[in-house]
Parts: C-alpha cells; structure tokens; sequence
C-alpha cells in the first residue's frame, strides 16, 4: 500500500508573478493554498486522481493545490478557468481593436 502527498503547485510563473481579478466582480484576487485529506474508496475519492506516474495511492491521501479568491466577493477560481477568463479577455480586446479600426477605415473612405 502506497500512501502520501499530491501537490499540484500548478504555473509558478502565471499564479504568481501576474495580477489577475475575478471573473465575476473585477476585484483583484490572492492565490490560496487547498488542502484535503481523501480516503482512497470513500465517496468523495471520485473526484480526485490517486495516480502518481505508474503508482496508485491508496489509503489517506493528502491532496494540496491552489486556487484564486477573490478579495471582493469571496469567488473562487481554478487556475485552468482564469486561463480561459483571460484567454477570452484578450480575444475581445483584440476583436474590439479590430473593429474600431475598420469603422476608423470606413470614416476616412467616406471623407
């Protein structure tokens, strides 16, 4: 029987080093450290991957990650989903970008 630790310490470089705020409010957000205890067998170890490489845990298991909270209105946030909040952010900046630029095209042609 194999039993310990997962940390998933995720993107040093994207939790830490950048400023991020809450998909929900636009407050800025902290990273916060998780940690769970599951029982390999119980109900709740559904939801959780007990392989390590070619390894299965079993028994307690502690399982650390981290995740975004909000400072405003206490949300939160995966690291996966701010990835995409501003990966989606950046995609209608540029389309808003885009446009203004066209429409600035158009008002000159039609000087």
């Amino acid at each position: 029987m194999v039993s310990g630790v997962k940390k998933d310490s995720g993107d040093f470089v994207f939790m830490r080093l950048k400023k991020h705020v809450c998909p929900d409010c636009g407050q800025k957000v902290f990273v916060r450290k998780i940690k769970k205890t599951i029982k390999a067998g119980s109900r709740a170890a559904k939801d959780y991957d007990f392989t390590v490489g070619d390894i299965t845990l079993e028994g307690k298991v502690k399982f650390i990650w981290y995740e975004f909270k909000c400072t405003g209105c206490g949300n939160m946030t995966t690291e996966a989903d701010m990835k995409a909040y501003e990966k989606r952010v950046r995609e209608e900046e540029k389309a808003a970008k885009k446009a203004a630029k066209k429409e600035e095209k158009a008002a000159k042609r039609a000087k």
